[in-house]
């Protein structure tokens, strides 16, 4: 840009000295001033073309902030149709946002630098949209300073930067959590195993106390069981599930971590509430949404989750070809918050859409939710208006209802037997042990896999199961699984994990574990679990 400048006031000055007339020159020169003349018109032409088709912005500011000279690509980042929208009219530090560098500390930087600086800002467009530019700034002039520069628009770049630290945090959380649910489920499932074992040695006083543990306790574990459900990176497991209960797991999980001020409400209307879909991914569609009509009501407000059953026709199946003619459930999901402009209604399933502040929202929300729906052959529509509130209308297909027996063993049942128990958690040995004795077994334990095959090996002949905790010292649960299956190849093992139910070892599945235990686990589960596997 400097030598486009240089090139213009060399080519007046040429052409005022051809001006001064024939006479005021020797002839002879007449040519070659001719000759420098048309090169200098074509080297302009050639910068102006640069200039007006760079991709990148290019300007010249002044020290107050007025853009002198702009090219299109530098006014259509500011969200402007042409340079005469912004040339001498636009202040550039109106559009800096208040978390960018300040300007006057800008041009200090630049004076004591005196070279090209880099920087990275944050400006408000015309039409009030955020985005970040990327900047290169220097001095430049002799007599009247300016500052000329190169933009770039890096918001979408910004976005997956945001995005890839969101996801990197979000695989740490969910390694910690992984270990944590590990650690709370063993002492869950001590208190649980000790509340069973209590029950018929209290009163009806103490058995309410027992009662509020035994509830306290299964909350814990279930919301231990949600969040990293909710957390998982698996794909979909389409089974037939209640929608009415996934709400009341996903409202669950909001209730802990949407402002209090909210009113969170359930009317289920729908009599045929079954879909097909995955449990983790349904969740994850109504805390999202419960998530960002908490950003919409700061100050309190009323979100309602409501099913009903409806039937659609052909017409919406010609609107929306993913959806068929058929009976629906109809969620229903609506807030008194502040409400979406329409000039924004059309854009708010789009990925990297969004109208939060910064550090409110990816814009990966809805267009996540909007994946999912369509993941599962459904479809959502919204509306909205400013200051009345959002209202989502989800629609999914329905399914047969799956009737799941109850799994209850009476204890009577059981004919007794010998039980190998390694754990090292002394709580759980000490309540299995507790548990397996009151169902009429005889118990070995071992605090870890090496101690639990050498007991295995001395009553080979005795053991009819054996129980054995993943995660032990000295010989971990897998180790320990395979060694007593080299020494017999039919033994009966079942392996006790305190993670959620769908984290099998996939190689232990295939070589023939038994089964898997799942902590918390109550007394029954113990019960079923030996009934299965000894008659």
């Amino acid at each position: 840009m400097k030598k486009h400048s240089e090139n213009s006031q060399e080519l007046n000055i040429v052409q005022k000295i051809v001006g001064l007339g024939e006479n005021s020159i020797q002839k002879s020169y007449y040519p070659k001033l001719q000759e420098k003349i048309n090169e200098l018109e074509i080297e302009k032409e050639k910068y102006l073309s640069i200039f007006n088709n760079a991709i990148n912005g290019i300007f010249r500011i002044d020290f107050e902030g007025f853009v002198y000279e702009a090219n299109p690509a530098f006014a259509k980042i500011l969200g402007y149709d042409s340079p005469d929208d912004v040339k001498n009219k636009l202040n550039i530090k109106e559009l800096l946002m208040e978390n960018s560098i300040n300007w006057k500390k800008i041009i200090e930087e630049l004076i004591l630098k005196s070279y090209i600086y880099h920087y990275q800002l944050e400006i408000k467009r015309k039409d009030h949209a955020t985005r970040w530019l990327s900047v290169n700034l220097s001095i430049t002039g002799n007599n009247e300073k300016f500052i000329e520069g190169f933009a770039e628009d890096i918001s979408e770049k910004k976005g997956m930067e945001e995005r890839l630290f969101h996801s990197q945090k979000m695989d740490a959380i969910g390694q910690l959590a992984g270990g944590v649910a590990h650690d709370f489920n063993n002492m869950l499932s001590g208190i649980l195993g000790a509340a069973d074992m209590l029950e018929k040695h209290v009163d009806v006083i103490g058995k309410s106390y027992l009662d509020v543990i035994v509830q306290a306790s299964e909350r814990a574990a279930d919301l231990v069981s949600k969040l990293l459900t909710f957390g998982r990176k698996t794909k979909p497991d389409l089974v037939s599930l209640n929608i009415n209960k996934v709400i009341d797991n996903s409202v669950a999980i909001l209730e802990r971590s949407i402002n209090k001020k909210i009113v969170i409400d359930r009317k289920f209307i729908a009599g045929h509430s079954f879909v097909k879909g995955d449990e983790s991914q349904l969740q994850n569609i109504f805390i999202n949404m419960g998530i960002n009509a908490g950003h919409a009501m700061p100050n309190g407000g009323s979100l309602v989750f409501t099913t009903s059953n409806v039937i659609i026709g052909e017409n919406l199946h010609n609107y929306d070809p993913d959806v068929s003619p058929g009976e629906y459930v109809e969620i229903t999901v609506t807030d008194t918050g502040t409400g979406i402009d329409s000039r924004n209604i059309d854009k708010i399933f789009e990925p990297f859409f969004t109208t939060k502040e910064i550090g409110k929202g990816t814009g990966l929300g809805l267009s996540a939710v909007y994946g999912i729906v369509k993941e599962h052959k459904g479809a959502i529509y919204v509306n909205s208006k400013l200051g009345e509130g959002t209202s989502f209308n989800i629609y999914f297909p329905v399914v047969e209802a799956v009737n799941k027996s109850e799994n209850y063993v009476e204890t009577a049942s059981l004919n007794g037997g010998v039980v190998l128990v390694a754990d090292d958690e002394e709580i759980n040995l000490t309540i299995i042990n507790a548990i397996l004795e009151d169902l009429n077994f005889k118990v070995f334990s071992a605090s870890n896999g090496k101690d639990a095959l050498e007991l295995f090996k001395k009553h080979i002949d005795d053991i009819d199961v054996v129980f054995l905790d993943m995660f032990m010292p000295k010989m971990d649960g897998k180790e320990t699984f395979r060694q007593i299956r080299s020494l017999k190849s039919d033994a009966k093992v079942v392996i006790a994990s305190g993670l959620v139910k769908d984290d099998k070892d996939n190689d232990l599945v295939n070589e023939g574990v038994s089964g898997y235990l799942y902590k918390p686990f109550r007394k029954n589960e113990i019960a079923r679990l030996l009934f299965d596997l000894l008659n």
